[in-house]
């Protein structure tokens, strides 16, 4: 076995990791996915999205996306939200968080705030 062929096994078993991952995620979609996205596609501010450590990684990508895709969207960081600039929501804005465990602390504060 060659160098060339480690690298293709290692790149050919990442890809079926990361297959699998998807394909084990299509059951666990459900109407809450249809809520979100009506809710989202029907609103007429901006679209507010942030996290914390990797899901605010995930929340900037996830606002660059859709907005480069014709949805006003702004990532937020829930600590800054905390700190004053929630401010900067209205009432026509939507807030998404997303919170790996459902519980980190600044997320769920945000989310009364912003409430």
């Amino acid at each position: 076995m060659t160098v060339n062929d480690d690298i293709l096994a290692v790149a050919r078993g990442r890809l079926r990791a990361e297959a699998d991952a998807v394909a084990a995620l299509i059951d666990t979609v459900d109407d809450s996915l249809v809520t979100a996205a009506s809710l989202i596609l029907s609103g007429t501010g901006k679209l507010f999205i942030g996290g914390s450590g990797t899901s605010g990684t995930v929340a900037r990508r996830m606002a660059h996306i859709l907005s480069v895709t014709g949805t006003p969207s702004l990532p937020f960081s829930p600590m800054d939200g905390l700190h004053g600039a929630s401010g900067a929501i209205t009432a026509a804005d939507i807030v998404l968080l997303i919170s790996n465990g459902g519980a980190s602390g600044e997320v769920v504060q945000l989310a009364r705030i912003a409430r």
